[in-house]
């Protein structure tokens, strides 16, 4: 897509597709270099959100079908919900301040979600004032992707709701928890910082 955007001389989406490239190449870093291993559905929606945003913007899907930015919106806020929720119950697990229920995990993904949501909407008018981007195209832009995000942020905190009850985060985060527990260990020894097991 990045290649593309060079031929077609959109200078936004060459940067967008060399920037993904670099982010899409995250999770074999980190399961490389720190032992770390994303969840494959979760890599999975990280490589699915970056196509849509910016195949549609490379291929001009966002001009040619209505619905695309709100497939965009969804499928982005949902990968962005579920990863935010994970590495919160990650934390939470080591932690533990909150005493989880389906109500707390509900309240929370939706709270990552529509925050998450805020800022993207806010960088793409900040993008429209700055550059004249035209990233949002008018309120009613803003407030359907929104809603997408809402939906999206539903639909990961009820999956997360599942994984919950099933014993599937438990599973997952305790693999990639120890992966995240040895990577602060090797950077507070790095930074001559006392380790404590």
């Amino acid at each position: 897509m990045a290649f593309k955007a060079v031929f077609d001389g959109v200078q936004v989406w060459i940067y967008s597709g060399i920037f993904c490239i670099f982010f899409a190449m995250v999770p074999t870093l980190l399961r490389r270099y720190a032992d770390i291993n994303i969840p494959w559905k979760l890599e999975f929606l990280l490589f699915l959100a970056l196509f849509l945003h910016v195949g549609g913007g490379a291929m001009g899907l966002y001009n040619v079908f209505w619905s695309w930015d709100m497939v965009t919106h969804f499928v982005s806020t949902f990968m962005l919900a579920l990863i935010g929720f994970f590495l919160f119950y990650i934390v939470n697990e080591r932690l533990g301040f909150v005493q989880l229920n389906a109500r707390k995990i509900i309240l929370i993904t939706m709270i990552i979600a529509m925050s998450l949501g805020l800022i993207w909407e806010g960088m793409e008018i900040a993008a429209d004032m700055l550059v004249d981007l035209r990233a949002a195209d008018d309120i009613n832009d803003t407030m359907l992707d929104l809603v997408m995000d809402v939906v999206g942020g539903m639909a990961a905190a009820l999956l997360a709701v599942r994984w919950y009850r099933d014993g599937t985060l438990e599973r997952t985060s305790s693999e990639f928890g120890s992966g995240l527990d040895g990577l602060f260990i090797r950077l507070a020894r790095i930074m001559g910082r006392p380790v404590t097991q």
